[in-house]
């Protein structure tokens, strides 16, 4: 007889009742994770997946005195377990920090120019930090620093102080942004005092960064007081893992760096005593950096006499100096080869010995100047780069662009490109007491576990879409495949109008339009005929204004349109409920680009998995366009349609397009829903569907 599970855990389920299904969901979760598993547990939108982990992993944490950590990729899918939090913490009293970046907690930010929410937020602040601890232990001596005085009256704040803060902050889930608000108002830091009580949480909600960068986790473990094997991560929309977890490893050395570097040499020269001896190991190390820069501009100058200049622009272009189709054995560094030689032209023949002489000089500088020294950053890099610049994890790319589109004024930028998020992945998973990999779009999860090199007891869990199949319709409309290289073909183009104007004149509401780049979107908005609002996610801009336009329109009852691209912020964690989306097209195949990166990535994979391809290109696709497709028809009274425009979701594309095709690629059950539909006859389709749920309605 089977026995009936221990349900102790709904002491943390804060609703009455559950969605179909649910109670499932939380049985295999608890389950696994008493098991200590990495759970896998994808399930549509509408489902409840987040109460679905946190209550069984906060069941699980209070029975084995572990702490339960979200991650989530990004603040937008942070806020849905923040407000799920505080259910919890109204029922059960639980203790919740929230971290995001600390720059958003800083009110020394709001008030000095100098100290910005940038990359350099973190040297900078450390530098204050620095400067004021000097000053608190004699004023006297260092009253010329540059201080922060919310961290000068951090440092001795008194326990009455600190008893209000724990209190005020425990009483709540508080964001960052009250944190912010809190420290403006006391005139304290409110970020060093949560530091003395994180360890104190039941539950920390934080961003990818904080678990799959290896440096901040030793940080975040620091705070916590805690081993790995103490905590229990909850992954939200986990299939960002790999490319995430690849960013926060790869590194970069952009020219700029090298010429700050360069110029606080002789910052540091203008402030020398007149009568003080030259350091030796200035003139070493300004050496260094004007051979590393001349090195940077020498390649990527030379590449573009073969590549035209006028590709440049304000974005970031690759510059091969690695072919990355060829094996290890086989790669040729033409920076490297470059480099060494104008080392060696120098009279700089010990590597290590010039970087570790440039780190050294550069803490004097740091000390001196009483700000971040890049000359440190060109080393660590330098010696990174020496390190890995044969190793089979990484691929060393160039790339370049114009400041502020002059093509006269070109930057440079150093890289290596991580292969193998596996080498975070992999012993972070290993070391944890149990996980919960969550998303809607996971499958196949073999593919995912091998990526992500987990080697331990796994268990898996997919929730059915349990909607009523009548409320939503998918179609595919067989327009010419929109390749590359003909997607400005005047017949492509014609085609795509038509049918899009079609379905934006037969919708009953809002249409959410995602084409496969920025590029196609801003082209085919100057060609729509229909006499509705159209609005555009611009790149570079946030898409808050026009996401909130184009919900405000729906939801009054109007209709109008929606433009983005499917590499882009609203493709994925954006609700489209309801009226706020009624259609969803994806106009092409959103293959990623075919850039080095990826190519570097596809060799890696298939000499490592073998199908290269699939796991570099093909798997990551779908996901993107399920992910898509998802925006609409959010739960189970909601409705609408989805709409895959190009024949290569056509039934018989595998035929004509091979591994192009994506047919068969999406899972069985949504494959099953798809429905071929002709160019010509898309209106009447779409008209007859929203006919038939007016009829329902009255």
């Amino acid at each position: 007889m089977e026995q009936t599970p221990s349900r102790d855990y709904l002491y943390f389920f804060p609703k009455e009742t559950m969605f179909p299904g649910q109670q499932e969901a939380m049985d295999k979760i608890h389950e696994a994770l008493t098991n200590k598993q990495i759970f896998f547990f994808e399930g549509a939108p509408g489902t409840g997946k987040t109460l679905s982990a946190l209550a069984p992993a906060l069941g699980v944490a209070m029975e084995r005195n572990k702490t339960v950590v979200i991650a989530t990729p990004n603040h937008q899918q942070m806020e849905q377990f923040v407000n799920e939090a505080k259910g919890i913490k109204k029922k059960t009293g639980i203790d919740v920090v929230v971290l995001k970046r600390k720059a958003l907690t800083c009110p020394k930010v709001n008030e000095d120019n100098e100290l910005k929410d940038d990359d350099d937020f973190k040297d900078n602040c450390s530098i204050l930090k620095e400067n004021t601890d000097k000053f608190y232990k004699d004023q006297k001596k260092h009253a010329k620093l540059k201080i922060c005085r919310y961290y000068l009256n951090s440092l001795n704040p008194g326990r009455d102080n600190l008893d209000k803060f724990k209190a005020w902050y425990f009483s709540d889930v508080r964001r960052p942004e009250e944190l912010l608000k809190w420290g403006i108002e006391h005139k304290f830091c409110g970020y060093e005092f949560l530091k003395l009580y994180v360890n104190e949480a039941d539950l920390l909600v934080c961003n990818y960064r904080h678990i799959l960068d290896p440096h901040v986790f030793i940080y975040i473990l620091k705070l916590l007081k805690k081993e790995p094997e103490d905590l229990i991560v909850i992954f939200d929309e986990a299939h960002n893992i790999e490319s995430h977890a690849r960013d926060y490893i790869s590194e970069k050395l952009s020219e700029d760096t090298v010429e700050r570097g360069i110029k606080e040499i002789r910052e540091f020269e203008e402030v020398l005593d007149k009568d003080a001896e030259k350091n030796p190991n200035q003139e070493k190390t300004e050496n260094f950096l004007s051979i590393t820069r001349k090195t940077m501009v020498a390649v990527y100058e030379k590449r573009l006499k073969i590549k035209n200049v006028d590709r440049v622009s304000s974005d970031w272009m690759n510059i091969r100096i690695v072919d990355p189709e060829v094996s290890l054995d086989q790669r040729i560094d033409k920076f490297w080869i470059l480099y060494s030689e104008n080392l060696k032209a120098a009279g700089i023949q010990d590597l290590p010995e010039i970087i570790e002489v440039t780190k050294e000089f550069g803490k004097i500088v740091q000390a001196k100047l009483r700000k971040p020294s890049r000359c440190i950053s060109v080393a660590r890099f330098m010696s990174a780069y020496r390190e890995r610049v044969k190793s089979p994890d990484y691929y060393p790319i160039m790339s370049v662009r114009s400041e502020k589109g002059n093509k006269n004024n070109l930057h440079g930028r150093l890289e290596l490109y991580n292969l193998f998020p596996k080498i975070v992945t992999g012993p972070l998973f290993q070391s944890l007491y149990g996980a919960v990999l969550m998303s809607a779009t996971l499958q196949p999860f073999d593919i995912l576990k091998t990526i992500l090199d987990i080697k331990r007891d796994t268990s898996y869990h997919l929730s059915p879409l349990l909607y009523p199949k009548n409320n939503r319709l998918t179609i595919a409309v067989p327009i010419p495949a929109l390749f590359s290289k003909n997607r400005d073909n005047p017949e492509s183009i014609r085609a795509v109008t038509q049918v899009l104007d079609d379905i934006i004149e037969s919708s009953d509401g809002n249409v959410l339009i995602f084409f496969q780049n920025y590029r196609e979107a801003v082209k085919y908005k100057k060609r729509f005929k229909c006499k509705v609002s159209v609005f555009i996610n611009e790149k570079g801009k946030s898409a808050q204004a026009p996401k909130e336009d184009f919900f405000k329109t729906g939801e009054s009852g109007n209709k109008s349109v929606l433009i983005s691209y499917l590499w882009g912020p609203l493709a994925e964690g954006v609700d489209f409920k309801d009226a706020r989306g009624r259609i969803v097209v994806i106009v092409g195949v959103p293959y990623p680009h075919l850039d080095d990166k990826m190519l570097a990535v596809q060799t890696a994979y298939e000499a490592e998995f073998g199908n290269g391809w699939e796991y570099a290109f093909g798997i990551p696709t779908i996901r993107k366009v399920r992910q898509a497709v998802g925006r609409v028809v959010r739960s189970p009274d909601d409705y609408g349609i989805r709409i895959l425009l190009d024949e290569r979701y056509s039934p018989e594309s595998p035929r004509y397009f091979k591994r192009y095709s994506v047919v068969g690629k999406f899972p069985c059950e949504e494959s099953a829903e798809i429905i071929e539909v002709k160019p010509d006859c898309v209106k009447g389709v779409i008209m007859n569907f929203f006919k038939d749920h007016r009829r329902i309605k009255t």
